[in-house]
């Protein structure tokens, strides 16, 4: 979620503000899972079943974890930039880090979801794939670059080739295939399993691929050329996704179709993608997005991206936050005003969802600034790895 350097005076503004955007996106989607259960979403979203509002409420947080994982991967690369740090430091700092992200995903990270001790369910999501992907990226930065470039673009592009692999339950083959490419529920006991709502493959070539990104963000280039080089790059890659998607050539399971007379249903059904596990033109759609946003980020900051540094700068201490505050007010506000029998706790309609992320937002801002302080105070201590 945050990134891998320690050094706040070397840090470049835009990539966390775009984290800070991300996070702050997050927040909505988030609140929406905890307050808003009128109507259940699929993936990919049904189209012709959600009133627009909620689709693209939950089709602009896509943009999310692959801005985080990437920006992971720049950051990595930023911090092997540091003076005196040799290739053998940056993997122990990314191994290091990693198995502390995954071990925060399966304990505090799971309470703050579900609220029960021990779990019966243990759900590997954002922060685990983060950790992983570290883990594998410790490994990949010992590669030739040409070779790197090469397992990068083939773990992004070409795992859509395994979607029609499946294996029995209960096999090993099954469990392997669930962490690195589909989305399943493994049964550990007949009391617990485990859910990999973030299967690997694609997610360790993304943050690859931040990594391989990273020499733009070198002080050896300008902001003018970073610049220019992030807005062609993420319109390369939107425009890649536009044609793919519109012949429905390649890298989507879900297929685009036209609603004729219905412009709107149109679009919903052209950005209607896969996220678990993230398909191809899933990627080129949310990491053009990225790209383009990194560069138009860059520049003199206002008062809405001096906020969003903030939380950029700290995401993961407000990723784990903002959970607890939301679960807790779901759990508060179920009891103040209790749902009809059978039914769940929900806010009538996505506009209170918004309003709540706003709320949660506003009173995390003075605890992420006390924090990101207390960081400063302490570059080297164990903080820096959160």
């Amino acid at each position: 979620m945050q990134s891998a350097s320690p050094d706040s005076a070397s840090r470049i503004n835009s990539i966390d503000i775009v984290r800070g955007l991300a996070i702050t996106l997050m927040t909505v989607d988030h609140a929406r899972e905890f307050f808003f259960k009128r109507i259940s979403l699929s993936d990919p979203l049904c189209v012709g079943c959600l009133p627009p509002e909620l689709f693209f409420t939950r089709w602009i947080t896509h943009f999310c974890a692959p801005t985080f994982v990437f920006l992971a991967g720049v950051s990595a690369y930023l911090y092997s930039q540091k003076p005196g740090l040799s290739k053998r430091d940056l993997c122990q700092f990314l191994i290091t880090r990693g198995l502390i992200l995954i071990f925060l995903e399966i304990t505090l990270i799971n309470v703050s979801w579900t609220f029960i001790v021990p779990p019966t369910t243990l759900y590997l999501q954002v922060i685990w794939a983060i950790g992983m992907s570290m883990i594998a990226l410790a490994g990949m930065i010992w590669l030739p670059r040409p070779l790197h470039i090469l397992i990068t673009v083939l773990l992004i592009v070409a795992h859509p080739l395994l979607d029609n692999v499946h294996f029995m339950e209960g096999t090993p083959q099954h469990v392997l295939c669930s962490i690195l490419h589909e989305r399943n529920l493994i049964p550990i006991t007949d009391t617990f399993k485990i859910r990999t709502s973030y299967p690997l493959i694609p997610w360790i070539g993304i943050m690859s691929a931040g990594f391989l990104t990273g020499p733009l963000f070198n002080k050896v280039i300008t902001v003018q050329q970073r610049k220019r080089w992030l807005l062609w790059g993420g319109t390369a890659l939107l425009l890649g996704f536009v044609i793919l998607r519109s012949g429905n050539l390649y890298g989507e399971a879900g297929l685009f179709t036209p609603v004729a007379g219905l412009p709107l249903q149109t679009l919903m059904s052209f950005i209607n993608l896969t996220k678990y596990p993230p398909s191809f033109l899933f990627t080129l759609m949310t990491l053009g997005g990225t790209c383009l946003a990194l560069g138009w980020l860059e520049g003199p900051r206002n008062a809405v991206t001096k906020v969003l540094l903030q939380f950029g700068r700290v995401s993961m201490f407000y990723y784990l936050l903002h959970l607890y505050l939301l679960h807790t007010a779901a759990f508060i506000a179920a009891r103040l005003w209790p749902p009809s029998a059978g039914e769940k706790f929900s806010v009538p309609d996505i506009g209170w969802v918004w309003l709540i992320a706003a709320v949660c937002l506003l009173l995390s801002y003075p605890l992420i600034q006390q924090y990101a302080a207390l960081k400063k105070r302490h570059p080297n201590s164990w903080l820096r790895y959160l």
